[in-house]
C-alpha cells in the first residue's frame, strides 16, 4: 500500500519535475521554427532577363495579394506573352489611376530616348517621374524586355504607394 502511494505521488510530481528540468536545462534559448523554404518561382523571376505576363500575375498576387493585370481584349491574360518596359509602364499607370494612388511625378526628369510624339510618352514620363520605374543611363528602353528584378522593384514601390 505504501508503495502505491509513492507511485501516485511520484506520478503527480513527474510532469512538474520534467518541466522544471526542461526549462532550466534549456536556459533561455528559444525554440524557433525552421525558416520557410525559399520561394523558387520568385528566385527564378528575379534572375530572369525577361518575364511573361503570367510572372506578373504571380508577382502582383505575391506582393499585393491580388492580380491587378488586365486581360487582353479577348478576355484572356495570355500568361506566356512576353512583357516589355513600355507595356508595363502603361499597366502601372492604369493601376495608379484606377485605384487613386498618390503618385506625384517629378516634371524635371529627362528621358533621352522618348519624345513627346511617342505614343506612350505620358505614361512613361509619369511612371518614371513618380519613381515606379527607373531609367538606365538616362534611357527608358521602351521595347526592351522587362526583367524580373525591375518588375519586382516596381511592384514593391507600387505596394508602398498602396499602403500610404
Amino acid at each position: 500500500m505504501e508503495r502505491l502511494k509513492l507511485a501516485n505521488f511520484t506520478g503527480l510530481r513527474l510532469p512538474a519535475v520534467l518541466l522544471l528540468l526542461f526549462t532550466v536545462g534549456c536556459g533561455k534559448k528559444e525554440i524557433k521554427p525552421p525558416p520557410p523554404p525559399p520561394d523558387e518561382r520568385l528566385l527564378e523571376i528575379l534572375s530572369s532577363p525577361s518575364i511573361k505576363r503570367g510572372d506578373l500575375v504571380y508577382l502582383f498576387e505575391k506582393f499585393l495579394g491580388k492580380n491587378l493585370l488586365h486581360p487582353f481584349p479577348d478576355g484572356k491574360l495570355h500568361p506566356e506573352e512576353p512583357v516589355n518596359r513600355v507595356c508595363f509602364a502603361i499597366e502601372l499607370l492604369r493601376i495608379v489611376v484606377e485605384h487613386g494612388l498618390p503618385a506625384v511625378p517629378e516634371d524635371t526628369i529627362e528621358i533621352k530616348d522618348i519624345t513627346p510624339e511617342f505614343y506612350a510618352y505620358l505614361p512613361v514620363k509619369l511612371v518614371v517621374g513618380s519613381g515606379l520605374m527607373e531609367l538606365k543611363n538616362g534611357l527608358f528602353l521602351p521595347f526592351e524586355p522587362l526583367s524580373g528584378a525591375d518588375a519586382v522593384n516596381s511592384i514593391k514601390k507600387l505596394k508602398e504607394l498602396w499602403e500610404k
